[in-house]
């Protein structure tokens, strides 16, 4: 491996933390590095269903790829070792999900998610929370939805639920700053896995949501754990955001058409997702 390969994807260029693991521990980096960027394509990908479960299948490879490893790292990573011990005490029942998805995709089937949807009045809250006001849909039922909707890009079928929002939900003029239409959806998946003590447990999971999670948990906490083993600074990176509502599961009409809200709020509207 080059060692002039440095921080070749989006990890800060001038950080001395990963500059000095790229010198010792280039590996470590490289996989980190790599889940990170999974993460970002998972993200830009979560309203079209087609390349989400393509990127959903290659981040939790990528995922138990670095635990398996990492386990094995004793000799060469003594703080890495201590880490993922640590990690996998913490997070079993994570671990043993994914890990069950890993073996399926890798040996039957490939990870294809059910989906639940929400649409209607939504209040931009921040730049990473928005607050639905009024509206409906099918949070908390699992396969509701006929298939045609939930594999389905959300932008597609975006213009069809308009007409209907705006007879429900709000005024054509769009008088009040901070509100439009929006929809949220999230992407569901029943999965049956071995507990620690190999009782058969069955839970209904929100892939996004235990995919991002544990992303954070591991780049954070591997380079937690060499920054203490090195008595290096470290700034936690803000990888998963846990609101109810965020710029990642809900497509808003200022996203689709900014130019329209900039006009109707006399201010400088930018898309939000």
């Amino acid at each position: 491996m080059k060692k002039d390969i440095l921080h070749f994807l989006e990890f800060p260029e001038n950080n001395k933390l990963y500059s000095l693991m790229a010198k010792d521990s280039i590996d470590i980096l490289m996989n980190i590095e790599l889940l990170f960027k999974n993460k970002l394509n998972l993200d830009k990908a979560y309203h079209e269903p087609d390349n989400f479960f393509i990127e959903c299948n290659n981040i939790i490879r990528n995922i138990i790829f670095i635990i398996e490893k990492s386990k094995k790292s004793n000799t060469k990573y003594a703080w890495l070792y201590k880490f993922i011990k640590e990690f996998i005490e913490g997070y079993e029942d994570e671990y043993r999900i994914l890990k069950k998805i890993r073996d399926n995709s890798m040996h039957q089937e490939l990870l294809i998610t059910e989906g639940a949807i929400e649409f209607g009045l939504y209040r931009i809250m921040s730049k990473t929370s928005y607050k639905l006001k009024i509206g409906m849909g099918d949070k908390n039922n699992y396969r509701l939805l006929p298939p045609h909707f939930i594999y389905k890009e959300t932008e597609s079928f975006f213009q069809e639920l308009l007409i209907l929002h705006y007879y429900l939900f709000t005024d054509l003029d769009h008088s009040a700053i901070g509100e439009c239409l929006g929809i949220s959806r999230w992407w569901l998946y029943k999965i049956s896995y071995k507990d620690r003590s190999g009782n058969r447990k069955v839970n209904v999971i929100n892939a996004y949501s235990i995919i991002s999670k544990i992303t954070d948990i591991l780049i954070n906490g591997i380079s937690n754990a060499y920054s203490q083993h090195h008595g290096i600074p470290f700034d936690k990176l803000h990888i998963h955001i846990s609101e109810k509502y965020n710029f990642i599961n809900t497509l808003l009409e200022i996203d689709l058409y900014p130019n329209i809200f900039e006009e109707k709020w006399q201010c400088e509207v930018k898309p939000s997702n």
